[in-house]
């Protein structure tokens, strides 16, 4: 929807009812950017699926991510535990790449 219709209210009203029930770690919002998840207390893509931004060339963290994907998995499947539902706010932030890489993580590290 567009600005101001209220999609932060509605996953502001959903982390309200996990958190009523005690239920918060089966839910995960995330974000394109910090700043996009920081009023819902969220965490970017990317850091959770271990995807590297997207640049022109490659950095040596970018190398890194890359060299270690077993790891990565390992690390991606280790925040995934006892996860259910994700919430990715913003989406029209995210590149189609992006989305593909983190469709790709979560099959992955979920052995889809």
């Amino acid at each position: 929807g567009m600005g101001g219709t209220g999609k932060s209210q509605v996953i502001h009203a959903i982390i309200e009812f996990f958190t009523r029930r005690k239920e918060e770690c089966r839910f995960m919002v995330l974000g394109p950017t910090a700043s996009t998840t920081a009023l819902l207390n969220g965490s970017t893509y990317h850091s959770v699926f271990k995807i590297p931004r997207e640049s022109k060339s490659k950095n040596h963290d970018d190398i890194e991510c890359i060299r270690n994907e077993g790891s990565s998995l390992a690390a991606v499947n280790e925040r995934l535990q006892g996860v259910d539902y994700i919430f990715l706010d913003e989406i029209s932030m995210v590149s189609c790449n992006d989305f593909q890489a983190l469709a790709s993580q979560a099959a992955k590290a979920r052995n889809i």
